[in-house]
């Protein structure tokens, strides 16, 4: 195998960090998206949709968490936030059923 030129070690240097730069760059979309996402959901009054609205952004959380390994840990906080405010949103329903 033929050594590498100076010129195109550092080209695939310069690869390497646009790629990484590309990967932050979409990671820091992403979780600004999902926190966006998390401020809309708390201003939603009707408890269901909140519920609803929750349940399908935990969806996204975990694919997202197959996509992106590297954010398991900020995906993870988000979804424990999530989560509760789910619980919030079922301790905050009136029960129908009380008589």
């Amino acid at each position: 195998i033929a050594p590498l030129k100076q010129t195109e070690q550092f080209c695939l240097v310069l690869e390497i960090l646009t790629l990484n730069i590309m990967t932050e760059t979409k990671a820091t979309l992403l979780m600004k998206e999902f926190n966006e996402n998390l401020n809309n959901l708390s201003e939603i009054q009707d408890l269901q949709e909140k519920r609803l609205m929750a349940h399908i952004l935990l969806a996204e959380i975990e694919m997202c968490k197959e996509q992106h390994p590297h954010l398991k840990r900020k995906l993870d906080d988000l979804k424990d936030l999530v989560s509760i405010i789910i619980e919030i949103s079922i301790l905050d329903e009136p029960h129908r059923n009380r008589r």
